[in-house]
């Protein structure tokens, strides 16, 4: 008898072993764990508006269901804001613009949040305004709000406009969200709005 020789492996088999070796043995290939927690889905997702803006675009004479979601979106809104800011996450507001729409974006979110709110009916706009609430991991009101916002853009007058904490005769609130890449625009809107009212 002569010597045995191994068995002939076919050429599929040998390729699904290699790269099942070259698998093993890169385990920096393998997909981390998806996130699980608040901090983590909020870490994974880039910071938006939008809630802000389906809330604000919801008019008074809306249906029930459509004045629900705006009430769920301004909501989650402000948890996100309560935790998220210029100050905790300035990664996610490279710019002045960045931050200056958030601290618009915040005083419409927190003023709309307010007048709607029960407990607080009847209070005069000079009240609600130093009611505290919270942004970015502190507490604040929306005076304070007001006056880094003004402090932020001493030469750009149209933010005033933006920032009326729910006096009948003063300028209309928001009908979105304001953005950063696009504040220089959205002041000159909203400053025809106010022209027009």
């Amino acid at each position: 008898m002569g010597r045995r020789h191994p068995p002939a492996q076919s050429p599929l088999l040998g390729r699904l072993l290699g790269v099942a070796l070259l698998i093993a043995a890169a385990p920096a290939c393998r997909p981390g764990p998806a996130p699980t927690g608040a901090e983590d889905l909020r870490r994974a997702v880039p910071f938006t508006h939008a809630q802000l803006s389906a809330a604000l675009a919801t008019g008074p004479d809306a249906g029930f269901a459509a004045r629900l979601d705006a009430q769920r979106a301004l909501r989650s809104y402000l948890d996100t804001i309560a935790v998220i800011g210029p100050w905790t996450r300035s990664e996610l507001f490279p710019t002045d613009d960045d931050a200056i729409a958030y601290l618009i974006d915040a005083h419409a979110a927190w003023t709309a949040s307010l007048l709607a709110d029960r407990a607080l009916a009847g209070l005069p706009p000079s009240r609600l305004r130093v009611c505290p609430i919270r942004v970015a991991g502190a507490t604040w009101t929306l005076a304070a709000l007001e006056e880094a916002v003004l402090a932020r853009a001493p030469f750009e007058p149209r933010v005033a406009l933006t920032l009326n904490p729910g006096y009948a005769a003063g300028p209309p609130q928001p009908d979105s969200a304001f953005e950063g890449h696009a504040l220089p625009w959205q002041l000159a809107r909203h400053a025809g709005r106010c022209g027009a009212s």
